[in-house]
């Protein structure tokens, strides 16, 4: 039976991946505004709607607004994700990571990387594609842009946060949410509330296949 790498989306600020701690992930409450978590949560069960019926045994505990994740035994994936979090490991990537073209494996493998390991990438341009997601999130004021990244099984995906440079403007040169897009920026973190979170900055992005 094929195994699967079962985790929950892990996001930075919106539905993008908070860096680190899996079970650390915080709602950002605003008396009735709606929090990240809320929001996440809303992506989340979308996500479950029109994704495949594969077991998904990551839950999100309300009593605590924790994320927790289950992993499988996906070697494919875990093995090349644990092995690839070392700084020795990422130097060899040189300053420019580009996932374009690259296997799902690969591809989800980095990314699972720059969530738990962000340190090993900051200042690394990274280049990577997946789908366009957009949210805004009312207790921040902010509208957050994302391109998740799926998983080879199709399954799971995870976040990663973009801030566009100021030639773009909303609503006018965005694409359409679940389009696909390439997207290259520089990596980095931030801190928010107590937290901290991954992005990629002045991100540059184009419509996949776009004529």
């Amino acid at each position: 039976m094929r195994g699967k790498l079962i985790a929950t989306v892990l996001v930075v600020a919106l539905c993008l991946t908070g860096c680190g701690d899996v079970a650390g992930t915080n709602s950002r409450n605003n008396g009735g505004s709606k929090s990240v978590n809320d929001v996440l949560e809303e992506q989340m069960a979308k996500e479950d709607a029109s994704g495949s019926n594969a077991d998904n045994s990551g839950s999100f505990d309300s009593a605590t607004g924790s994320n927790t994740a289950a992993i499988g035994p996906d070697t494919a994936v875990s093995s090349a994700a644990t092995s690839m979090h070392t700084a020795e490991y990422m130097d060899d990537f040189g300053d420019t990571i580009d996932l374009t073209g690259q296997s799902s494996t690969m591809t989800y493998s980095v990314v699972f990387n720059m969530v738990f390991y962000p340190e090993n990438f900051v200042g690394k341009t990274i280049k990577l594609e997946g789908l366009f997601s957009e949210m805004y999130v009312e207790s921040t004021d902010k509208r957050y842009f994302t391109c998740f990244v799926p998983d080879a099984a199709a399954c799971c995906a995870k976040g990663v946060e973009f801030e566009p440079t100021e030639e773009y403007k909303y609503p006018d040169d965005f694409p359409k949410v679940d389009d696909e897009i390439i997207v290259e920026g520089v990596f980095d973190t931030y801190d928010d509330d107590g937290e901290t979170y991954c992005t990629l900055r002045n991100a540059k992005f184009t419509k996949k296949n776009a004529n």
